[in-house]
């Protein structure tokens, strides 16, 4: 979802996940875990804290989804 989403309930699922990822964050100190690069040579990472893979816990969640190329709206 993208804070200037096309519709509020994707500006809404936008807010929930920041403001969830702001707590997940703040709950301890955050590993890096490089996966390597993507096409355009940008690193691929994933972030864990307290043994918990952040990206992952968003996902069970509802606040996020797998990138599975091109884009998909929330709306």
């Amino acid at each position: 979802a993208e804070m200037n989403g096309k519709c509020d309930r994707e500006k809404r699922l936008a807010i929930r996940a920041r403001d969830r990822l702001v707590v997940l964050l703040s709950r301890g100190p955050v590993k890096v875990h490089r996966d390597g690069f993507d096409r355009y040579g940008r690193t691929l990472a994933r972030l864990t804290v307290d043994g918990v893979d952040v990206g992952r816990q968003l996902v069970k969640e509802g606040l996020a989804r797998p990138y599975e190329g091109g884009r998909r709206g929330w709306c």
